[in-house]
């Protein structure tokens, strides 16, 4: 059964939850390849934290219009779909000859990217199939993972006109999927003139709501974000400071094939043990790949071989993407659920993310002749990590019942 407030599974078109799942790898594999490849290397700490707190802040405000303002999922994919044509713009960004990008273009760009995530994922909880949720969430993040690193295999290795380069490509895969998007609605629509209804949503008191968030944060969402960190730091160690490593890990065409299959195998992996081991011990696994994965970087400086790398560190992604998207696909708050969202993506996408980018960019800058010590930092906060996580996954609970409500407290019920 599903929990309550959600269609069940024959209630949902397949066409939808195919839609929905392609917008979400689309716009994932978007953000993997023009963000991360195209502006990081070019963006200082300031537009990065710039970056982070408008796509912070626009993902809290539209969470809280779509909680106390409901809106069908039609009109939500037709909003996507308008907003993903738009992406063709994406390649003025990088068109200037400064050297780096400007505070205000990353600050646009992640208000645009904050309110995109909470409509994506809102769609995606309403879509998300009950009883094959870990393989659907693994197709996607397979999906996105081995679009993504074809794009950068095309171009690789990078060069001065890489970061245009991967921008067109990326920019052309989303106006792609804005086309499909406003063609299968207007399909749709001509088929079946009748409106959609919107999914109803009660509201519930703020505070409890936010008590709740707050303690679902410390409890479940730190060492998810904890490890984003750790992630987005490593991986632009050893994608963007070549000076460091000891060995090419992420510059050849095949490089980024291989890395590409073993992210697509894992992620499907993960998908396929969701249901039987749930998000918390999922979420252990990964953190146990990455205390091997950030030895192993520190061990390529001084061994110069980073085959291992490839294999944990595709383990690691795999992994820990099934169980990002798994808390947007699972219905974790009937009261404000656009709202539990937006702090799961804030803590994670809007700021550990751009922190750990930061992080890198000032240890580079002061221990750019210690290589071994760069990539020796992260071991011990994977380590924390793996604590934290195991620790956690004792307790998982049943599959799809871990929420965030609570009983409405006394003084708020109603008599």
């Amino acid at each position: 059964m599903p929990p309550a407030g959600l269609p069940s599974d024959p209630s949902v078109s397949r066409r939808w939850r195919l839609l929905v799942g392609y917008l979400v790898a689309t716009h994932l594999a978007v953000y993997l390849t023009f963000p991360q490849f195209a502006l990081v290397p070019k963006a200082s700490s300031g537009a990065m934290a710039a970056m982070g707190a408008g796509g912070l802040i626009s993902a809290l405000i539209a969470a809280l219009v779509l909680d106390s303002r409901p809106v069908a999922l039609r009109t939500r994919l037709a909003i996507l779909g308008v907003i993903s044509l738009g992406t063709f713009v994406a390649p003025l960004n990088i068109s200037w000859d400064e050297v780096q990008v400007p505070v205000a273009i990353m600050a646009i760009l992640g208000t645009a990217g904050g309110g995109t995530l909470i409509l994506l994922m809102s769609c995606l909880r309403e879509v998300a199939p009950r009883r094959r949720q870990g393989l659907y969430l693994g197709g996607i993040g397979a999906a996105a993972y081995m679009t993504a690193n074809l794009i950068l295999a095309a171009d690789a290795p990078f060069d001065t006109d890489s970061a245009m380069n991967i921008a067109t490509i990326a920019a052309s895969l989303g106006t792609l999927a804005g086309l499909v998007t406003v063609a299968t609605l207007a399909i749709d629509h001509w088929a079946r003139p009748q409106p959609a209804a919107a999914l109803a949503i009660p509201p519930s008191p703020t505070r409890t709501t936010f008590r709740r968030l707050a303690r679902y944060g410390a409890a479940v969402l730190g060492p998810l974000a904890l490890l984003v960190f750790i992630d987005s730091y490593s991986f632009h160690a050893m994608g963007h400071a070549g000076a460091y490593a000891g060995s090419p890990i992420l510059r050849t065409p095949t490089n980024f094939i291989e890395y590409g299959m073993l992210h697509g195998f894992f992620a499907l992996l993960a998908g396929a043990l969701y249901p039987a081991l749930g998000r918390r011990r999922l979420l252990a696994l990964a953190f146990a790949a990455m205390v091997v994965t950030t030895t192993l970087l520190a061990l390529n400086v001084v061994l110069a071989s980073g085959e291992g790398v490839r294999w944990m560190y595709s383990v690691v992604i795999g992994f820990y993407t099934v169980v990002f998207l798994s808390y947007f696909a699972d219905p974790i708050s009937d009261a404000r659920p656009h709202l539990a969202q937006a702090v799961a993506i804030g803590l994670t996408g809007w700021i550990a993310n751009p922190a750990g980018i930061v992080a890198i960019k000032c240890v580079d800058a002061h221990f750019a002749d210690r290589p071994l010590l760069v990539f020796a930092l992260p071991i011990p906060a994977a380590i924390i990590g793996l604590a934290w996580a195991w620790r956690r996954s004792r307790h998982e609970p049943p599959f799809g019942v871990e929420s965030l409500e609570m009983p409405v407290p006394r003084a708020l019920a109603k008599p």
